[in-house]
């Protein structure tokens, strides 16, 4: 990842996109993985879509694409799990849990962060805490 002693943290995305272009640049995961693995598939339709159609990899592609790692043990590439498990913690670091309630965007507090809301704050997210879901008849 980091040279040791280096003072440069990389973010999530950049932590990917290093993984993409390392294994994007062969071809060994493509059909190697394809039925053991779903993180190497997303990553070549990905980088196909943007190497043949100039679709961009966007940042909700790329925190897409680190979930679907489960350490299955068969990546050609020791470094790639290890960087994909640091960018999921620095994910994780940032935005909180995927999923989690406290972790959201809202208009008042713009990207995603951990907050948790005081009274008055993020109307929307309070709302739908609080209200029991509509049932139509």
């Amino acid at each position: 990842m980091n040279a040791p002693g280096s003072k440069e943290r990389k973010t999530p995305q950049e932590i990917v996109r290093d993984v993409m272009e390392l294994c994007a640049d062969s071809d060994t995961g493509r059909n190697l993985m394809e039925e053991h693995c779903v993180f190497f598939p997303e990553l070549f339709h990905l980088w196909d879509r943007k190497k043949e159609a100039g679709v961009p990899i966007t940042d909700a592609d790329l925190r897409s694409l680190v979930e679907l790692c489960t350490l299955c043990g068969l990546c050609p590439y020791p470094r790639v799990p290890a960087d994909l498990m640091e960018a999921k913690s620095r994910y994780i670091e940032r935005e909180g849990p995927p999923g989690d309630p406290t972790s959201h965007r809202c208009s008042t507090h713009g990207p995603p962060v951990r907050h948790f809301p005081q009274a008055g704050e993020c109307t929307a997210v309070e709302q739908s805490r609080r209200s029991p879901p509509s049932q139509d008849h």
